[in-house]
């Protein structure tokens, strides 16, 4: 048996070690050496395998697997870093932390998606902000007789009804509050545009990432406004985790301009933040509230990512 013999090597232990083991997986025989009249039934044990020496493999793959301690939103504070890929203290409101740089350690799994989401920031509620790692399909903004106001639009309705319904994790989603002001100057600095976005605020379950939630993710200097984040599109795109080449995806930042028929999104050829009209049609990557007493376990790499327990 393959366990036994990787773990012990003394014959009086592999037989009462075996005797248990047998036990846990569900083998019963009338001797524990190899007979035809063992049967195994992995009903009793759990396990995915239909055999004997199957079920010990797996059971041996189970103890061999580090168990990581459950973890809260304040121990993820306390590994806070200054330079490189990790969480970083937000310096443009206070008690918030974005995860910055080409792949920070932020895998999470969400509704059954294992590694499918990934955590933006934690937010100075405790809250932890979290976006899905690709898109759900592309939708419209609003439809034609609608504005650029996300309150009233098409895909706040379709986030919060339809899809919203379709997740299993719903108990875990906090009613929190969205930044849905508009900006309308692309040389404006980070702090103005966050200001703007948060003149404006809409109460839900499911919203986007804001433009400057996007250029925060950011840990290169050269990618803090609009104007020079688009200049530096070949740098920026290489330092932030949220691009994805694969996706040009609406934000929640509408322009302010007279029209207010026009919204931000990310327009994955260049990595730039573009305002398009409402009734183009864009991929669409959720973004939800997790609740703050919520524990997590794991190491948040892709392999290995944060699982929710509450």
């Amino acid at each position: 048996m393959k366990l036994v013999k990787k773990v012990f090597k003394n014959r009086f232990f592999i037989f009462i070690t075996t005797a248990l083991i047998f036990s846990v997986i569900g083998v019963s025989a009338a001797t524990y050496f190899p007979s035809d009249d063992v049967t195994y039934d992995n009903t009793v044990s759990g396990l995915s395998s239909t055999d004997v020496q199957g079920a010990i493999d797996e059971l041996y793959d189970v103890c061999s697997t580090p168990v990581t301690p459950l973890i809260t939103v304040n121990d993820l504070i306390k590994n806070v870093v200054t330079v490189g890929d990790g969480l970083y203290k937000d310096e443009y409101e206070n008690g918030r932390y974005f995860y910055r740089g080409t792949d920070p350690d932020n895998y999470i799994t969400f509704n059954g998606e294992k590694a499918g989401w990934r955590i933006l920031s934690i937010n100075s509620n405790g809250t932890v902000k979290i976006i899905r790692s690709d898109s759900i399909g592309n939708r419209q903004f609003n439809n034609s007789f609608g504005g650029n106001d996300w309150s009233s639009s098409s895909l706040k309705t379709y986030l919060n009804g339809t899809y919203y319904n379709s997740l299993t994790d719903k108990d875990k989603i906090a009613s929190s509050s969205f930044s849905v002001g508009g900006i309308d100057d692309e040389f404006d600095g980070l702090s103005t545009i966050v200001s703007s976005e948060n003149s404006s605020k809409w109460s839900g379950k499911v919203g986007l990432i804001t433009v400057s939630e996007y250029i925060r993710a950011n840990n290169d200097e050269t990618c803090d406004n609009i104007y020079d984040h688009n200049s530096n599109n070949d740098i920026c795109l290489n330092s932030n985790w949220i691009y994805n080449d694969n996706s040009s995806f609406w934000t929640l930042t509408p322009d302010d301009g007279s029209s207010r028929r026009r919204v931000y999104y990310i327009y994955y050829f260049i990595d730039a933040c573009c305002d398009t009209n409402i009734t183009d049609s864009h991929q669409v990557r959720p973004a939800v509230n997790l609740i703050s007493s919520i524990k997590l376990r794991g190491l948040g790499t892709k392999e290995n990512p944060y699982t929710i327990e509450t």
